[in-house]
């Protein structure tokens, strides 16, 4: 007895279609799409889509009056020492640790341990 076959057959009968599961590698650029007119492989693809990363230095709480007396030059100490490993995150998922640094006068990290590839 052929299971897929029979699937098939069932969706015949009751109007509804399925696309059977591929490998991206298979993806072949087609003429009338206008988003493969612009792409070419989806290696291409791949590489126009952002990934949003933070990096969290450290957090703390605050009382409302204390925030409330926030204003220029004011310092808020967080709870993270500066040696401690930061926490990197892609698209609000914990990926890495890392060292803060600065570079060229910018902020930097570099990752030191991979959590979450």
């Amino acid at each position: 007895m052929n299971t897929d076959a029979n699937n098939t057959e069932n969706l015949a009968r009751t109007g509804n279609q399925c696309a059977a599961p591929f490998p991206l590698a298979e993806i072949t650029p087609s003429q009338h799409n206008p988003i493969s007119k612009r792409f070419s492989t989806v290696n291409d693809l791949m590489d126009e889509i952002e990934v949003d990363l933070r990096i969290n230095l450290g957090q703390t709480t605050m009382k409302l009056d204390e925030f409330l007396r926030l204003r220029n030059g004011s310092v808020i100490t967080l709870d993270q020492n500066a040696c401690e490993p930061v926490s990197i995150f892609a698209n609000e998922k914990l990926i890495a640790l890392g060292e803060a640094l600065v570079v060229d006068q910018k902020f930097s990290v570099r990752v030191t341990e991979l959590i979450g590839l």
